[in-house]
């Protein structure tokens, strides 16, 4: 069961006291497609596996573009980069600075 005194920060945000005015948008983010106390981000997609760094990012800001009453004021995103490869090749290793200078 949940528990009702914890949640992301994204459902906090939309339960703010100006709540008409809070959008959560979350991308990729582990468990953000799965209602938290009955709260689901205004706006989400799901983990994708083979999707990019870079088209993360510009779905994310271009949900901060949109018009004010449907914009987002709070985003998250996951992208499991550089993670992966450092729990593959290890944090000093030259896969590791190849993603690193690719995530930058």
């Amino acid at each position: 069961s949940q528990n009702p005194y914890s949640q992301p920060i994204w459902v906090s945000n939309q339960l703010a006291n100006d709540s008409t005015q809070r959008r959560s948008g979350v991308i990729a983010w582990p468990g953000s497609n799965v209602p938290i106390n009955g709260h689901l981000p205004i706006k989400y997609e799901a983990f994708e596996s083979d999707r990019s760094f870079d088209s993360i990012l510009k779905q994310i800001f271009a949900w901060f573009r949109e018009p004010i009453d449907t914009r987002i004021n709070f985003g998250a995103i996951y992208h499991s980069q550089p993670d992966a490869t450092g729990h593959a090749y290890g944090p000093i290793s030259s896969q590791m600075n190849e993603t690193l200078q690719e995530c930058d």
